[in-house]
C-alpha cells in the first residue's frame, strides 16, 4: 500500500473496500504510524460528527423562502425584425439609371471600334441589338447580388456582435 493513497484508509474506514485489501491494509495501518494517525484522525472526526444532532426546520420556512423571492419578470419575446427597405431602394434607383444610361450609351457604342468585334460574337447573332442591354442587365444584377448581401448580411444581424476568429 502506498502512503500517498488514503483511499484505500478511507475505504477501510467506511468499510467499503474488499476483504482481500482490507486484511492488507489493517496489516499496513499496524505497522505505519503515519496512517494510523490518519485513521484515527477519521475515527475522532466521525465521533465529532457524531454529537452534531440533526436540525429540523421550522414548519413555515418554505413559504418564508419563497415569499422573500421577488417575483420573476416575463422576459418579452422579441419584435419581429423588419428589414430597413431604404438601402434597397438607393441600389435599386441606382441600377435603373446605369440601365437607362446604357441604353442610351449603346448608340454612341456603335461608333466604337469594340462594337465591332462585339457584333461578332454569338450573344449579338442570337439577341440582336439589344445583347449588350442584356450583358450589362446580367452584370449588374451580379453586382447588385454583390453590393445587397453585406446590407443584408447587417440588417439580419442588427444588434448581434458579430466575432470573426
Amino acid at each position: 500500500m502506498c502512503h500517498n493513497n488514503k483511499n484505500e484508509i478511507l475505504d477501510y474506514y467506511y468499510n467499503l473496500d474488499e476483504p482481500k485489501n482490507r486484511a492488507k491494509v489493517k496489516k499496513h495501518i499496524e505497522t505505519c504510524s503515519e496512517c494510523k494517525e490518519y485513521l484515527n484522525d477519521l475515527i475522532e472526526t466521525g465521533k465529532t460528527l457524531d454529537m452534531i444532532k440533526p436540525e429540523k426546520p421550522l414548519p413555515d420556512t418554505f413559504e418564508t423562502i419563497l415569499s422573500s423571492i421577488n417575483e420573476v419578470p416575463q422576459i418579452a419575446k422579441p419584435a419581429a425584425r423588419t428589414m430597413d427597405s431604404v438601402p434597397i431602394l438607393k441600389i435599386a434607383i441606382t441600377i435603373l439609371f446605369v440601365l437607362l444610361g446604357l441604353y442610351f450609351l449603346q448608340s454612341k457604342m456603335e461608333f466604337l471600334d469594340i462594337w465591332n468585334s462585339i457584333e461578332k460574337s454569338w450573344l449579338v447573332k442570337t439577341f440582336g441589338k439589344y445583347s449588350f442591354i442584356i450583358v450589362a442587365f446580367f452584370s449588374m444584377g451580379s453586382l447588385v447580388t454583390l453590393a445587397l448581401a453585406p446590407i443584408l448580411f447587417m440588417q439580419s444581424n442588427k444588434g448581434k456582435r458579430i466575432i470573426i476568429k
